[in-house]
């Protein structure tokens, strides 16, 4: 196969994904070419990225800040591979962004099993049902922590109306062991405070404990979240890797009892 790299979309390369756009549009009805507007807008941000092989651009991807609004491949080069690489680096785009979670829509539907496989899930409604073509995946990012005193952590994730309702139950728990320097807890992986059944995230409510002690619960949008740790990134997700905690809510813990935490688990 011939020498092919991805890079950000020169003019040519527009010109080159128009050519083969309107040819498929004209020829099967189908394809990217009805958003051209949209192709060009992005190509204006800078945020368009073309595959190229040999000479030709043969694949794109149009990004945006919550993740690729469109990849494409050439009609004669699909089921090659292509899509995956295109795919692939806007994921890692996306990540270099400092994104934690990626948001797609599966357009068309016949590709959300290639979605699937680069390891999107589809948003489904509380009954487990398919919500429409939209889907995610987070990224998971992995801390470089200080040297400092090991405790415990637990980060619980709610739904809004456990402001109000403290029987409301946690979506999702993240535990882990952190490493306390000063009255800064260092996470070992980044604390992604998403979860699909929650459609405003803004809303969501967490509770914070550290060694076994509450040093927070509330609503991530709060001042005092923001004072704890909580940190929005570009795609405006809400995320934590540090905990700050006083001095007295871990008095003691030196020697914290020895517990079998549970496993963190994978979004």
């Amino acid at each position: 196969m011939q020498d092919m790299v991805i890079r950000k979309a020169t003019t040519r390369d527009l010109a080159d994904i128009r050519s083969w756009l309107e040819l498929e549009y004209q020829e099967a009805g189908e394809g990217f070419f009805c958003n051209w507007n949209v192709i060009e807008a992005i190509h204006d941000k800078d945020m368009l990225h073309a595959l190229i092989l040999g000479s030709e651009a043969v694949a794109f991807v149009a990004d945006a800040r919550k993740g690729p609004d469109i990849v494409a491949v050439r009609p004669d080069l699909r089921g090659k591979g292509l899509g995956r690489l295109a795919a692939e680096h806007a994921l890692h785009s996306a990540y270099d962004r400092g994104n934690s979670v990626v948001h797609i829509e599966c357009a068309p539907s016949t590709s959300i099993p290639f979605w699937q496989t680069m390891g999107f899930t589809m948003l489904a409604g509380p009954d487990g049902n398919r919500r429409n073509t939209r889907a995610y995946k987070t990224l998971p990012r992995k801390l470089v922590t200080p040297k400092g005193q090991p405790l415990p952590y637990s980060i619980k994730l709610y739904p809004e109306q456990r402001d109000w309702n403290k029987s409301t139950e946690p979506l999702a728990e993240i535990t882990g062991v952190g490493s306390k320097v000063d009255n800064i807890l260092h996470l070992p992986e980044r604390a992604i405070l998403y979860h699909p059944q929650i459609e405003a995230n803004f809303d969501s409510v967490i509770g914070v404990q550290v060694s076994g002690q509450e040093v927070f619960e509330g609503k991530v949008k709060r001042p005092a979240a923001e004072l704890l740790g909580v940190e929005m990134d570009p795609c405006h997700e809400y995320y934590m890797d540090t905990i700050t905690c006083l001095d007295e809510v871990v008095r003691g813990a030196d020697d914290p009892p020895s517990v079998e935490l549970p496993a963190r688990p994978r979004y």
